[in-house]
């Protein structure tokens, strides 16, 4: 199963969120320094529908895929594991809207 943890952070971080403290069990508190704005996020999030949600609620015009995900967090070796077409879901990464 895909972890969208890291990638989701990696988008948060890029829109100027901070990781603000540790939450109940594997989740985090990040927090938008300019709007004192704070979300809990799961950090092994496997979920792309609840990962998508969460950045639309913020604001974030992107949206993640399932396909490039390896490629998007730079283990090109995953990638290159994968099969071509035989059940991987095709890898775009981030999208922009």
């Amino acid at each position: 199963m895909v972890d969208y943890g890291p990638l989701l952070r990696r988008v948060l971080k890029e829109h100027g969120w901070e990781f603000l403290r540790p939450g109940k069990g594997d989740h985090q508190i990040w927090i938008d320094r300019r709007t004192g704005r704070t979300v809990a996020i799961d950090a092994k999030s496997r979920s792309r529908h609840l990962s998508n949600r969460i950045l639309k609620e913020l604001g974030i015009g992107r949206k993640l895929r399932a396909s490039s995900l390896p490629q998007a967090l730079g283990d090109e070796d995953a990638a290159e594991d994968q099969d071509e077409g035989g059940g991987v879901v095709e890898v775009e990464g981030l999208a922009k809207d």
